[in-house]
């Protein structure tokens, strides 16, 4: 699903940051790994954390 959102977005010329859901975040993390041997650095980025993390990442602290 992460896929469908992220292609567009990098097609345009975009950057992209991703919080997954703290239930599920592997599956996303082996997807930024491969998207890692193909686009430059920084491109595409994972936050991972939950709880308090993402609270400060939303509020922008």
């Amino acid at each position: 699903m992460a896929a469908w959102k992220i292609a567009p977005a990098i097609v345009v010329g975009n950057t992209v940051v991703i919080h997954p859901s703290s239930s599920t975040p592997l599956s996303l993390l082996e997807l930024a790994k491969l998207l890692e041997q193909v686009l430059s650095a920084g491109v595409v980025s994972i936050i991972t954390g939950g709880g308090s993390d993402s609270k400060k990442l939303y509020a922008g602290a």
